[in-house]
Parts: structure tokens; C-alpha cells; sequence
């Protein structure tokens, strides 16, 4: 996609490009995969474990895409209740799309 397309212009939350390639992977996935029903997480250690990683990654490091997407990630595997798991697990989307925007923006494609 060159800068100057219409889907260049919008935010990155009203690019449809990016959503149908998102869809087009989801396709793809379930095609090769079928429907997946895998557990959140292995074990307890495993949420405790990516908490402290979390914890010592933010301290260590300025605000970056890699980052800011690990931490939502983090946040999604440390939560518990169903509804704030989903909310958290759209937040890891919405950051991926921020960050495809941004690389795309970036060198002007």
C-alpha cells in the first residue's frame, strides 16, 4: 500500500485493510487448524512466571511496540474473569493494528 491511498489517510483504527488481512489470517488458521479449544494457560506458575516478566521488562525498558504489546499480552494471561480476558485480548489487537499502522507509516507502504 503506497502513502498516498485512501487507507493511508485514515487512523489506524478505521484501516479495513488491516482488518481484512486479520480475517484473511483467521481464514487461513482455521482452514489448516480447524476450530482450536485450547487452555488459557498451562498452570498457575506459568501466570506468575509471565507476571514477573512483565515486571521486569517495564523497568528495564521505555515504551516501545514490542513492549506495549507484551504488557497487554501479559495483562490478558494474568486475568481471571472471562469479560476482562476478552477486553484485555482486544487491547492486544488494537496495539497489533497501532503497530502495523506505525510500520507502514513508517516506510511508506
Amino acid at each position: 500500500m503506497f502513502r498516498g491511498s485512501a487507507e493511508m489517510t485514515k487512523l489506524w483504527f478505521e484501516r479495513e485493510d488491516i482488518i481484512d488481512k486479520v480475517r484473511a489470517e483467521g481464514r487461513r488458521i482455521y482452514e489448516k487448524r480447524g476450530l482450536q479449544e485450547l487452555p488459557d494457560f498451562p498452570d498457575d506458575s506459568f501466570k506468575e512466571d509471565a507476571l514477573d516478566v512483565l515486571a521486569s521488562i517495564r523497568l528495564e525498558t521505555k515504551d516501545c511496540w514490542p513492549i506495549i504489546l507484551l504488557e497487554e499480552c501479559w495483562e490478558s494471561i494474568s486475568e481471571d474473569d472471562p469479560k476482562k480476558k476478552k477486553a484485555e485480548l482486544i487491547q492486544v489487537m488494537a496495539v497489533a493494528m497501532q503497530w502495523i499502522d506505525s510500520i507502514e507509516r513508517r516506510n511508506k507502504f
